[in-house]
């Protein structure tokens, strides 16, 4: 449900009619208008808060998308892995290599974020993309990294956790790396 995703159009709505029914009130000075328009400025913060106390499942992705990347950066090999999922041995060998090899710089940006819920609501698939300054631990390169991904996610004991990844291509979108991706 949109409602539930972003309060905007709601509040927009809210606003706008808010400030038609000031106008009205201006011109006439007919008291109601004014108790109209105060209600629906009220009604605005109203939908604000309420949005604000509904948690869905796709925002609980993109935070566990958010969460695994800034462990990821900060080089925190047991946080990033507890956000994937125990089966998905390749991937957690991935990272464990890639955190050897590579440090991220504090100017990772998570950026374009979308999550698409599965059809019974215990899967899901992040889009996003990953920009930063990537450093090799082996011969001192360092170099902006734009990066592109799918990362799909499966409900575990409460928990979304990682269970495949498919890098893309930064312009196109086609799957790139590893036929597939890393289940």
């Amino acid at each position: 449900m949109w409602f539930t995703e972003t309060p905007w159009p709601p509040l927009f709505i809210c606003l706008g009619l808010a400030a038609l029914f000031w106008a009205a009130w201006f011109s006439t000075r007919r008291g109601l208008w004014l108790i109209v328009s105060g209600g629906l400025v009220a009604a605005a913060a109203g939908v604000y808060f309420v949005e604000a106390l509904i948690v869905t499942e796709a925002e609980r992705v993109e935070a566990a998308v958010l969460a695994i990347a800034s462990a990821y950066q900060r080089g925190d090999l047991e946080e990033t892995l507890s956000y994937v999922a125990e089966d998905a041995a390749d991937i957690r060998s991935l990272i464990e290599s890639s955190l050897r090899f590579y440090e991220v710089k504090d100017d990772l940006r998570i950026t374009d974020l979308s999550v698409t819920m599965g059809a019974e609501g215990e899967q899901a698939l992040a889009h996003f993309r990953a920009n930063a300054t990537i450093v090799s631990r082996a011969d001192n390169y360092r170099g902006s990294h734009p990066s592109r991904w799918h990362v799909t996610w499966r409900r575990e004991d409460g928990r979304w956790k990682v269970v495949a990844v498919q890098p893309l291509h930064v312009v196109s979108g086609e799957p790139i790396g590893f036929p597939g991706g890393v289940r």
